[in-house]
């Protein structure tokens, strides 16, 4: 290698370097983006859409997407054997690793076809709710869009 083109490769790593904050905002919106849509189509006991909030923060060292909500997780990882298999079992690729398997959180009650709990003083019937995976599937496209990204905000540099 001649020392004009190590010259030059260390130049793009700096400008690499130099971009890092840029990349990870524009990761970040992405992701964002990719787990609201998700969130957004999710059903939640047989009728009702989520109501999960996506936001995202950066304080120039690190960025966080965060979802929020009280059906995160059981949209994320499903809930009941209705929809998501045997009770132990997990439809996430990541619900064994995490501790979420069907009907070994909360009150057990997701081991059965049916049940109920209160809502606003009122009795709700449930089957459970399908693991839609929004975070999951939003991380895995990712993965693959990443070095289209990473162009993306090299070539705005």
């Amino acid at each position: 290698m001649t020392l004009e083109a190590y010259i030059e490769k260390l130049r793009l790593k700096k400008r690499r370097y130099d971009n890092t904050p840029a990349m990870r905002k524009a990761i970040a919106k992405r992701l964002q983006s990719l787990i609201a849509q998700g969130f957004s189509s999710a059903i939640v006991d047989g009728d009702t859409v989520s109501d999960v909030d996506v936001t995202f923060s950066d304080d120039g060292t690190i960025t966080t997407v965060l979802a929020t909500g009280k059906d995160v997780i059981f949209i994320e990882f499903g809930a009941g054997v209705y929809y998501n298999g045997s009770v132990g079992s997990s439809p996430h690729p990541k619900g064994y690793e995490f501790g979420f398997t069907i009907g070994s959180y909360g009150k057990g009650r997701g081991g059965r076809e049916t049940w109920a709990y209160y809502n606003d003083g009122k009795v709700q019937w449930t089957h459970g709710t399908k693991a839609t995976m929004p975070v999951f599937k939003a991380c895995e496209i990712i993965k693959l869009e990443l070095p289209k990204i990473i162009k993306e905000v090299l070539q705005n540099d």
